[in-house]
């Protein structure tokens, strides 16, 4: 308690009101006190509003608007953030400060790589980033994207404004390895997932060392057509010539087994033979047409595929479905995987090394018809072929819409599928 003569009057002023005013006064001029918080965003964005000015303690709230093909990485620059979907928030603001928002353009989903003679086919699917380009990215060994971490001289870099590439003047039965990548401003996206592709000289028809017969050893004398041969009045008949007829009457050597004039090998994954009572086996080597057949991948060849194949001197003109040009109809609905298209099921074969060998491709219609045993029922042998489905098997002999194909069930047919059906596959090599 203080006294103050003034004039004849005495003031007493308490220190406990005084202080108490002046907290107050302290109290007001802080809450009127405000800050700016800022938004800023490297590319492929915008926050908005663009800036806020509110009182100390108090909360804002932007909302972040992404163009489309970009991804947010993360945000920075104030305390304590809060992001709800695309609302970022700084609950209570007690200084100026700036909020950043790292943006990042998001990677290729979706790429093919097909092979050819000493050349690639590339293809990927468009990014939504307005005026993007692409980079590719291709190396001779594996984990390209960590390649490029250190910048290994073994990557080469091409550029292209466009969806596509074609890189010739490679080498034959030579893996390779390919990522691309989205370029806009400076910026660039992750790489894609990689892709592995060998290209191989282009063979037209077949290559087998021979033909195998057809399988029938009986003859017909238009009644019966399971008859003994010879049969009086139609000589000559498919049974009494060749190797089955020679197989028949106990004349034909075989280093293998198999029906009638067919002289069959199980494999390994190793690609080392196994005796006839070998119940697993991955392989099948035709010992008379010298070709190998893979028997089991991932899957029985239940497992169902739309033909593809990016490789302009083999596809008949036209590629086939994909992902970016969906099939009518959707036959692969089902499919989880991208083992959906015959090309990735030979990508996958080859990448694993089945049976030791990495050129693994579709048959030729005459190749896979050399497997066909036309004088059983099941119309190939079980005893080597056990996972043989009742849907067509695709071949790479195609015209522009169609791909010539074979079913074994129910005795072998010859037939035609469109390019958007659904079919089996079989993959085969050569001995070259």
């Amino acid at each position: 308690m203080h006294r103050f003569a003034q004039g004849r009057r005495v003031v007493v002023v308490s220190t406990f009101l005084l202080f108490s005013f002046t907290s107050l006064i302290a109290c007001n001029s802080d809450k009127s006190q405000t800050y700016t918080v800022n938004t800023e965003v490297n590319s492929g964005g915008n926050f908005s509003p663009a800036s806020l000015t509110v009182n100390k303690g108090e909360a804002a709230s932007f909302s972040l608007v992404l163009q489309p093909g970009y991804n947010l990485e993360d945000i920075s620059g104030c305390f304590n953030i809060q992001q709800n979907v695309q609302v970022v928030t700084v609950p209570a603001v007690t200084a100026n400060c700036t909020l950043k928002a790292r943006v990042s353009i998001a990677a290729v989903d979706a790429f093919t790589l097909a092979p050819g003679d000493a050349e690639l086919f590339l293809t990927w699917q468009a990014s939504p980033v307005v005026d993007a380009s692409y980079h590719i990215y291709l190396s001779e060994t594996p984990d390209v994207a960590s390649q490029l971490l250190t910048n290994a001289p073994s990557v080469k870099k091409y550029s292209s404004t466009n969806l596509n590439l074609h890189i010739v003047e490679l080498l034959n039965d030579h893996s390779y390895y390919a990522v691309v990548t989205v370029v806009r401003a400076g910026m660039e996206s992750a790489p894609s997932f990689e892709l592995m592709a060998t290209p191989e000289k282009f063979r037209e028809g077949f290559s087998m060392a021979a033909l195998n017969d057809t399988g029938v050893v009986n003859c017909s004398d238009f009644a019966n057509h399971n008859s003994d041969c010879p049969v009086v009045g139609s000589p000559n008949q498919d049974a009494e010539v060749g190797r089955d007829a020679l197989a028949t009457k106990g004349l034909l050597p075989k280093i293998g087994s198999g029906n009638a004039g067919f002289d069959f090998t199980k494999l390994d994954n190793a690609g080392q033979p196994l005796p006839f009572s070998a119940n697993n086996w991955q392989c099948v080597q035709d010992n008379n047409t010298g070709l190998t057949w893979l028997v089991t991948a991932m899957e029985p060849d239940e497992r169902i595929y739309v033909w593809l194949n990016y490789n302009v001197r083999s596809n008949g003109g036209f590629a086939g479905y994909d992902d970016m040009n969906p099939p009518p109809g959707d036959p692969i609905s089902n499919c989880n995987n991208e083992l959906c298209y015959t090309l990735n099921f030979i990508a996958m074969a080859n990448e694993q090394n089945y049976c030791g060998y990495s050129n693994w491709r579709l048959p030729s219609i005459l190749e896979l018809v050399s497997i066909a045993d036309f004088g059983i029922p099941l119309g190939i042998d079980r005893n080597f072929f056990p996972d043989t489905s009742d849907q067509f098997y695709a071949t790479s002999s195609v015209s522009e819409e169609a791909v010539k194909s074979v079913r074994f069930a129910f005795g072998p047919r010859i037939g035609s599928e469109s390019k958007s059906n659904a079919v089996a596959a079989r993959l085969v090599r050569s001995a070259d």
